[in-house]
């Protein structure tokens, strides 16, 4: 009933005694409903718990329709200082920061501090703390390869370098922000070089992981790794940089001022770590500044088509769920210009990712760009276009979209048998035989 009853009468009627159940009900039908009624539901959902003051779950409610204007005025209209506080850790998750005036709110530098995540690091390891587990971590306490019954048939000490990048990769996640680890602290150096390329870029970006959040001290420790001599070095270090910056934002832009002298770098290893880096430091911030700088690389022509996809993803985590006009011409540009053998490359794929999160939860915004990627050759030109689409949907549970997909995953893909590649494959397999 409440489904077909108007909203105004729902605002009118409803009572303190059974406002929790109507709201309940309400957002449990949004994905059920079609477009424009889930976003209706959710607004007299967030009306009611506006007039009840339960600003928590109205600012949820603001989130969720993706309306600033809305989450402004429900941050604005709550007076209890402790429940300003709650809304603004809520915020701080979602990474959404609000310029508080300090007449209108006497803890406004407080709340905007809290909104800035500037204290993540310091509560994170205050809880690790409390719950007393700040010791390091190896790998080997994750692998526990003592308790396999497994015959070695040699030295069981000797270094590969795929071990030890899996390790580095275990170390930084096991180790995640809490500042101290066993493989790097002791002798970062040493371990560094038992990578190889790759790997060694690999293994100094896990120091980010290890100091996520703590943008003063973190950096101290990796500003070192930018003057090594090892390009590969040189790259994890900028995109550790900019992992330590991730969801932190603080008035100096130093992910900025550090990262943005080698976004035209002539190395490409170089370019790769600034530009991810920039990516996951002002994720969700859509800052005109790094998005400015960014675009450039698309049209650049010593840019390679790894750049390219690892700047449109980077652009796309930044203008995230914006339609930022500029971000999303300039990437369909870059997709209609590119040839046919470029577009085969795997990472075009990354084109068609940053250009999906633009239109995150943006449901029937993404129309238009779905059409125009009509024009850009498949088979990338279809995958993109399901991208979007299933990017601009999610989260919402939209009931016709996911019959959509599930009527697309049962199609399948007709592969041409004059293909060169399954000619070479059916002839090794004859070979073989």
């Amino acid at each position: 009933m409440s489904c077909h009853v108007s909203s105004d009468m729902l605002e009118q009627f409803v009572d303190s005694g059974c406002y929790e159940r109507v709201c309940l009900y309400l957002i449990s039908c949004v994905p059920y409903v079609p477009e424009p009624e889930d976003k209706n539901l959710l607004k007299t959902a967030l009306n009611l718990y506006y007039k009840f003051e339960v600003y928590p779950l109205a600012l949820r409610c603001a989130i969720q329709l993706n309306d600033m204007e809305l989450v402004q005025q429900v941050f604005a209209n709550c007076k209890d200082p402790a429940v300003q506080k709650q809304l603004a850790f809520i915020l701080g998750r979602q990474q959404l920061f609000l310029e508080l005036d300090e007449d209108q709110f006497p803890d406004a530098e407080e709340l905007m501090e809290i909104m800035s995540n500037v204290h993540l690091n310091t509560n994170f390891q205050s809880l690790a703390r409390e719950l007393d587990i700040m010791e390091p971590k190896v790998p080997e306490d994750i692998y526990k390869s003592h308790l396999e019954n497994v015959r070695s048939y040699g030295p069981s000490n000797v270094d590969s370098a795929r071990q030890n990048l899996a390790a580095s990769f275990v170390n930084g996640f096991v180790n995640c922000a809490f500042g101290n680890d066993k493989l790097l602290a002791e002798n970062g150096n040493k371990w560094l070089y038992k990578n190889k390329e790759h790997g060694m870029m690999s293994a100094t970006a896990s120091l980010g992981l290890i100091l996520l959040w703590d943008v003063d001290g973190g950096l101290t420790q990796i500003d070192k790794y930018l003057y090594s001599s090892e390009d590969y070095i040189k790259c994890g270090a900028l995109l550790a940089c900019g992992i330590v910056n991730s969801g932190v934002r603080n008035e100096c832009d130093p992910a900025l001022a550090l990262l943005s002298d080698y976004v035209l770098h002539q190395s490409s290893n170089m370019r790769l770590g600034s530009i991810v880096g920039l990516g996951l430091a002002y994720a969700g911030s859509n800052r005109e500044d790094v998005i400015e700088l960014l675009l450039p690389v698309l049209c650049d022509s010593k840019s390679t088509m790894e750049v390219i996809g690892q700047t449109a993803l980077a652009l796309g985590m930044v203008a995230i769920s914006t339609c930022h006009g500029e971000v999303t011409s300039t990437i369909l540009q870059t997709m209609m210009e590119k040839s046919e053998t470029e577009l085969k490359d795997t990472h075009t794929k990354f084109l068609a990712l940053g250009l999906a999160l633009t239109y995150l939860g943006k449901q029937e915004e993404a129309a238009l760009t779905i059409e125009a990627l009509k024009v850009v050759g498949n088979p990338l030109g279809k995958m993109a276009a399901t991208l979007v689409e299933v990017v601009a949907y999610a989260g919402t549970g939209d009931v016709l979209k996911i019959q959509k997909m599930l009527h697309l995953c049962s199609e399948h893909f007709e592969v041409v048998k004059d293909d060169p590649k399954i000619k070479d494959k059916k002839e090794k397999s004859t070979d073989c035989d």
